[in-house]
C-alpha cells in the first residue's frame, strides 16, 4: 500500500478558500456575485421523505405518486428519489424541483409533462452534473466557469460553489444563443425569483460552504467500526465517489457481513449496522439513516454520519449511542451488488473525503480505480478492499475486519433490554 499522503492536504484544503462572502446576488462587474447560497443547493427546506411528500402533495403536483430513476434501472417513488438524489449528490430536493419546474413545469401539473423515462433520466442526470460542478469549486478544483460574450464582456466570477455549478449548468443545458451574458442574467433573475416564490430566500443560510479546517475535525467524535464488537465483515468497496466513480470526493467504503454474499435475500435480517457515535437520527429516508453527532438535528451544522442500504430502519427523532443499532444491511436504497453498509461522513451536510477519516484507527487508502483499496492502522496492519477492477469475482481474502463497536446497554430491537 502507498502511504496516506492525502490527509495532511486535506485539512489545507480550506485555506485555499476566503469564508467571506458576499451578502447579496448583485455585485459590480467583475467582482464575485452569488446566486443561491450553498446551504440552499445543498441542504435548503425539503430535507426528508415526508417534507417532500406534503410539499407535492401540497402543489397537487403529478410527482407525488409518480415514479423516478435516482439509480439508472432501480425505480422508486418520486420522493424517495427526490431524497435519494439530495443526500447522495448534495443536490437539494428545493432546487432540483425549482429547475424542473422552469423547465418542465412539475410542480403545478396534474398530469406528466414528459415521459416517465425521461423525468427519471432528467432528475438523475441533473443531479449529477450539478454535484460535479459543486464539488469541483468546493475543492478549490474546479476551472473556469465563464465564458465571454461576442463583445469580450464576462460574467462577474461566482462567488460561491452553487454559483460556479449553476452558470456552468446553464451554459451546458440552457444557454441557447444569442449574448451570453444578458441570457445568463435573465435565467438567474428567473431562477432566483422562482426560488423565493416557493422556497423562499434563495441567499437564506450559509452563502458559502469550504471544507473544514483542522479545528473543525477536532469537533468530529471519535468513530467505531459501523457493526457489533466482535463480528468479522469484509471491505467490499474501497473509497469512491456517490457516483461510483473515482472523482472528489471519495467520500464512501462498503462493508459487509462475512460468509454472506449476493442479494438472494435481500436482507441479512439477522444482522445489525450499528452507530460509529452518538448522534440524532434526522432526515428521513426509507433505507438510509444519518446521525446528527451536534444533536441540533440540522444536518447544515456540524458532523454526520450516514448509513446506507439499511432495512428496519430506525425511526426519526431518536438519540442513539455508539453501538447502537441503525437497521439491518440490505441491497434495497440504490445499486447493490451484494447485502452491505456504505459509510460515510458529512460535515454542513455535504461529503467529505473517507480518507480524512479515522474507524476503530483504521485509515482509507483510496486505490487505482474507484472501490479499489484498502485499509490501514498503526503498526502496518492493511486489509484489502474485495473489489478489483481487473478480476472478475470478488476476491474477500484479505478484507475481514473484526469491530470493537460494543454498546455499553444492550439491545434488542430498537428498545432497551
Amino acid at each position: 500500500m502507498k502511504p496516506l499522503r492525502w490527509f495532511p492536504l486535506l485539512l489545507l484544503l480550506p485555506l485555499l478558500w476566503d469564508r467571506a462572502a458576499p451578502a447579496h446576488s448583485q455585485a459590480p462587474a467583475g467582482e464575485p456575485t452569488i446566486l443561491l447560497a450553498d446551504e440552499q443547493f445543498a441542504s435548503g427546506p425539503l430535507r426528508d421523505e415526508p417534507a417532500v411528500r406534503a410539499f407535492l402533495q401540497a402543489q397537487g403536483s403529478f410527482l407525488a405518486s409518480a415514479t423516478l430513476e435516482p439509480v439508472k434501472g432501480i425505480p422508486m417513488p418520486a420522493v424517495q428519489s427526490l431524497v435519494f438524489l439530495g443526500e447522495a449528490y448534495s443536490v437539494s430536493p428545493a432546487l432540483l424541483l425549482t429547475l424542473a419546474d422552469m423547465e418542465m413545469g412539475v410542480l403545478s401539473a396534474g398530469q406528466p409533462t414528459r415521459a416517465p423515462q425521461t423525468l427519471a433520466d432528467w432528475f438523475r442526470q441533473r443531479a449529477m452534473i450539478l454535484s460535479r460542478w459543486f464539488y469541483d469549486a468546493y475543492y478549490g478544483i474546479a476551472g473556469a466557469p465563464n465564458r465571454p460574450s461576442p463583445g469580450g464582456e464576462r460574467v462577474p466570477p461566482a462567488g460561491n460553489a452553487a454559483t460556479y455549478a449553476l452558470r456552468n449548468y446553464f451554459f451546458t443545458h440552457v444557454y441557447g444563443g444569442g449574448e451570453p451574458v444578458a441570457a445568463l442574467a435573465a435565467w438567474e433573475e428567473l431562477l432566483q425569483r422562482r426560488y423565493a416564490a416557493t422556497f423562499g430566500p434563495p441567499l437564506g443560510g450559509k452563502a458559502r460552504l469550504a471544507p473544514p479546517t483542522p479545528a473543525d475535525w477536532q469537533e468530529l467524535p471519535a468513530l467505531r467500526l459501523p457493526w457489533p464488537g466482535g463480528e468479522v465483515w469484509h471491505l467490499t468497496g474501497g473509497p469512491h465517489n456517490f457516483d461510483g466513480s473515482k472523482r472528489l470526493p471519495l467520500s464512501g467504503v462498503d462493508f459487509q457481513p462475512a460468509e454472506i454474499t449476493g442479494c438472494n435475500p435481500p436482507i441479512a435480517a439477522d444482522e445489525w449496522v450499528v452507530a460509529s457515535a452518538p448522534g440524532l437520527t434526522i432526515d428521513y429516508q426509507t433505507h438510509w439513516v444519518k446521525l446528527d453527532h451536534d444533536g441540533d438535528g440540522d444536518a447544515a451544522t456540524g458532523w454526520q454520519t450516514v448509513y446506507g442500504h439499511l432495512a428496519y430502519r430506525i425511526p426519526d427523532g431518536a438519540w442513539v449511542r455508539v453501538g447502537w443499532r441503525l437497521g439491518s444491511p440490505s441491497c434495497l436504497g440504490g445499486y447493490a451488488g451484494g447485502v452491505h453498509v456504505h459509510f460515510g461522513v458529512k460535515y454542513e451536510n455535504v461529503w467529505q473525503p473517507v480518507e480524512a477519516v479515522r474507524l476503530s484507527g483504521w485509515a482509507f487508502e483510496r486505490g487505482e480505480e474507484a472501490y479499489e483499496g484498502g485499509m490501514v492502522r498503526e503498526g502496518g496492519v492493511t486489509r484489502q478492499s474485495c473489489y478489483h477492477s481487473e478480476q472478475p469475482l470478488m476476491d474477500c481474502t484479505h478484507a475481514a475486519v473484526v469491530s470493537d463497536n460494543r454498546a455499553r446497554i444492550r439491545r434488542t430491537g430498537f428498545g432497551l433490554e
